[in-house]
């Protein structure tokens, strides 16, 4: 267990590189679309698909990396919650066991997915709030009428912040 988890240690003391990478990959990304929408020389955005290209390929690496030591984290947690249960042996033939297994791989899917359900409630509110100012506001889409900032960000907001409420989580 010790090994473990300093292998996991180890692992995880690469995580700002990683994110570091994975920040180049979206900003070179970012930056090729900038240079497309500006209309600048194709030259410039053959360059920029190489260094997404470099920032795409390191991403995939770091997150090799996180999944590693997500499997290490893992297998030690599992080893602690044995020793502290005294338990010798685990079988998985028992069906109690098997069900409590699936039971807890499945549980570590469902917080993300009721993560990313909020986000996309709160990502349609916001969007319902962008179309009620095209469409009910005069002189908008002509750039007469200054946009309104706040309801724009206030709908996300108060949104985001209701769907952490676990009573809100909901699968469909």
């Amino acid at each position: 267990m010790y090994g473990i988890a300093v292998a996991v240690l180890v692992m995880l003391s690469t995580i700002a590189t990683e994110s570091a990478v994975v920040i180049y990959d979206s900003i070179s990304d970012n930056f090729g679309g900038i240079i497309d929408i500006v209309g600048m020389s194709h030259c410039i955005r053959e360059r920029t698909n190489a260094l997404y290209a470099v920032g795409n390929t390191n991403a995939t690496i770091g997150k090799e990396f996180t999944i590693g030591s997500a499997t290490l984290v893992s297998m030690a947690f599992f080893g602690v919650c044995i020793s502290n249960a005294s338990i010798s042996t685990v079988d998985l033939l028992n069906p109690n066991v098997f069900i409590g297994s699936i039971a807890g791989a499945v549980l570590m899917y469902f917080f993300p997915a009721m993560t990313l359900k909020g986000v996309e409630n709160s990502a349609l509110k916001f969007i319902k709030a962008a179309r009620r100012q095209f469409n009910n506001t005069p002189g908008f889409m002509e750039g007469t009428t200054k946009p309104n900032y706040v309801a724009c960000v206030m709908f996300p907001t108060k949104a985001s912040t209701k769907e952490t409420i676990p009573s809100n989580w909901r699968l469909i």
